[in-house]
C-alpha cells in the first residue's frame, strides 16, 4: 500500500506549521514496508513523519551474492566478526551491499566500512579495482579501513586498536 501525502500548502520558509494529521496524512505505516527512511512519531497528540536517515542506493542484484558471502565467511572474517565486531557497542553488519559493491563489515551510524583482504587482492588489476571501489564508497561519505588476513590472524590486538581509533574519529563527525 502506498501512502500519498498531499503537497504542502505554500508557507514562508517552505515548511507548514500544521501537523500532518490535520492535512489528511495517512495512518502510520505498517512495521514492514511503508515509507523508507521515515519514522512515525506521535507527540502531544500530533502525528507526523520525520526524516530518520539518508538512504544510500544499492544494486539489489547483489543481495543474493551478499547472502552467500555471509554464509561462507573466510577464516579472517569469522575471527574478526565473532571475536570483536559481533558484540561491539555500535552495530556492524556483514556483507553489506552499498552502491555496486559489497562491504565486508559496515556500521551505518558511523559510516565506517571494514574490509578484510586476502591474497586475491594482490596484483595490479585487483589493487586498482580496490582503489576505485574505495573512492566510490568515499563519495557516499563512507570511510573504508582495510586489513590483511594475516593482520587479523597474528595481530588482532593491533587491528582492534586501529578500529577503535577510527571509531573515535568518526564519533566526532
Amino acid at each position: 500500500m502506498r501512502y500519498n501525502n498531499p503537497p504542502n500548502p505554500p508557507f514562508e520558509g517552505g515548511l507548514s506549521p500544521q501537523p500532518l494529521f490535520e492535512r489528511g496524512a495517512p495512518k502510520p505505516p505498517p512495521s514492514k514496508g511503508g515509507l523508507r527512511g521515515l519514522k512515525w512519531v506521535k507527540e502531544k497528540e500530533e502525528c507526523m513523519f520525520i526524516k530518520t536517515k539518508k538512504f544510500i542506493s544499492y544494486n539489489s542484484e547483489l543481495n543474493s551474492r551478499a547472502k552467500t558471502l555471509r554464509q561462507n565467511l573466510t577464516g579472517a572474517e569469522k575471527k574478526l566478526w565473532f571475536e570483536y565486531l559481533r558484540g561491539y557497542k555500535y552495530r556492524f553488519v556483514r556483507q553489506k551491499v552499498i552502491g555496486n559493491y559489497i562491504v565486508d563489515f559496515y556500521c551505518q551510524k558511523l559510516k565506517l566500512g571494514i574490509e578484510v583482504d586476502g591474497e586475491t587482492h594482490l596484483g595490479g588489476k585487483n589493487e586498482q579495482y580496490d582503489k576505485v571501489r574505495t573512492n566510490e564508497l568515499m563519495r557516499y561519505g563512507i570511510k573504508i579501513v582495510r586489513f590483511w588476513n594475516n593482520d587479523i590472524f597474528y595481530g588482532m590486538g593491533e587491528v582492534q586498536r586501529i578500529i577503535e581509533e577510527e571509531i573515535k574519529r568518526r564519533e566526532i563527525l
